[in-house]
Order: C-alpha cells, then structure tokens, then sequence
C-alpha cells in the first residue's frame, strides 16, 4: 500500500508538552531507561553523544554521569526545560540542550557524534522523512560511530488498536502518526 505524504497534526507540540507535564511528576523521568542501561557496554569508553527526542532527558543525564559528552534534544521546550533543570541540580556541566523538530531537516555537523542515541522518538513520521531522518543522522556519525536506537516493534500488539494508513504506519487515537518496523522495513531506513 503506498504510503500518502502526511504530515503531522498541528497540535503535536502542544500534546506533548502536556503529557511532559503530566510525566514531571512520575518518579521515572529519574532513572534512566532499562535500553540506556543495556545499551552503555557497546559504547566507545567516551565522545560525544547525542541523543534525538530525549524527553525529561533521563537518559541523557545517566550517560553526561558516564563521562560522554551529550547533547540532549526534543522538540518540547517543557521537557527541556525540565531536563535542564536536573542537570543543573546534579551539576552536570558536560550536556547541552537543543530543540529540534525532527519532522524537518535537522543540522547537526557531518561527523559530529561518535553514538546517536534515540529512545521510542524516530517512529511518528511517514516513508520519506523516515528516510531522510535516518540518513541525517548517520551523516552526524563519525566513521566507526554508533547508531543506538529503540524502535516500535510490528509485532506490538498496540497495533491491532490502531488505525492503519499504510505498510507499518498508523494513527494513534490522538491523531499522531506511528510507524512500527520490522526488520525489513529498518533495513529500509538504515542500509
């Protein structure tokens, strides 16, 4: 089924920066995730690390405590407001913040980062910015760099809820777009 070029809702910010209110308050916006922790053996001992929709910025903070040097980025100025503050509170002085709207082209430098990590944020876009989402950030990668990513899985089962648009997207009953890969369709975005 080919795949219509769609755009996200207008009120996609304004969504999010509520449901970041709302997880201010939820004792896990203070723990990195359980995919940060798994992921930190396959990294370089130390670089730059990027992170693309990094949310209340939890994961950002553990791996700025684990010596990288981590630019922290989401396009909700509520939930970068609420990870710059935590790292102000555990004097982490080796993060930045930066807003990016990953449904346009980002600009980050060639070889800039030596990981680029996302978890659940690459996944609410249609074919053709997927694509070059994807290729924008493995051109941000340094040779040898490291591309770490949790995606949304076709076989979730949240998909039989959802409303299907095309192959591996569909609409969420907020009006978001979500694409849920196999490893077919991934190898479609990252080869």
């Amino acid at each position: 089924m080919p795949e219509p070029n769609l755009k996200l809702p207008k009120d996609q910010k304004t969504l999010w920066n509520a449901k970041h209110v709302q997880y201010s308050s939820a004792r896990w916006v203070e723990v990195p995730t359980i995919f940060a922790q798994q992921a930190l053996p396959y990294f370089p001992p130390a670089g730059t690390l990027l992170e693309i929709g990094a949310g209340h910025g939890q994961d950002s903070l553990f791996f700025a405590r684990q010596g990288y040097k981590v630019i922290c980025t989401d396009f909700s100025q509520t939930a970068l407001h609420a990870a710059r503050e935590r790292a102000a509170a555990k004097g982490l002085t080796n993060i930045t913040f930066r807003a990016v709207d990953l449904s346009a082209p980002i600009s980050f430098a060639a070889n800039s980062a030596d990981i680029v990590y996302s978890h659940l944020a690459l996944h609410y876009f249609d074919e053709n910015r997927t694509l070059q989402l994807f290729g924008e950030l493995l051109n941000t990668l340094r040779p040898n760099g490291l591309l770490a990513i949790l995606l949304n899985t076709i076989d979730d089962p949240e998909v039989s809820t959802l409303r299907r648009i095309s192959t591996d997207l569909y609409e969420t009953p907020e009006g978001f777009l979500k694409r849920y890969f196999s490893q077919e369709s991934l190898r479609r975005f990252v080869l």
